[in-house]
């Protein structure tokens, strides 16, 4: 969400693309639960933009925790 959201405030013309997909993961670990194929999947999510972009200093900060922490 919160990519789409930047792509959303920074993109000012261009376009906004959003892709998604379903990966299986591995057939073999499948589960049959009721007659039902159980199969674990990956959702993948593409987000590609034309707003300003990261700066190259800053992708490194992308996944790192970012918030309050609360006091102990």
């Amino acid at each position: 969400m919160n990519l789409l959201s930047n792509a959303l405030k920074f993109t000012q013309k261009g376009y906004i693309s959003i892709i998604f997909d379903l990966e299986e993961v591995d057939e073999s670990k499948a589960k049959e639960v009721k007659n039902v194929k159980l199969v674990k999947r990956k959702l993948l999510i593409e987000i590609e933009d034309t707003g300003i972009g990261i700066k190259n200093e800053d992708l490194s900060k992308l996944f790192k925790y970012f918030g309050k922490l609360k006091d102990t």
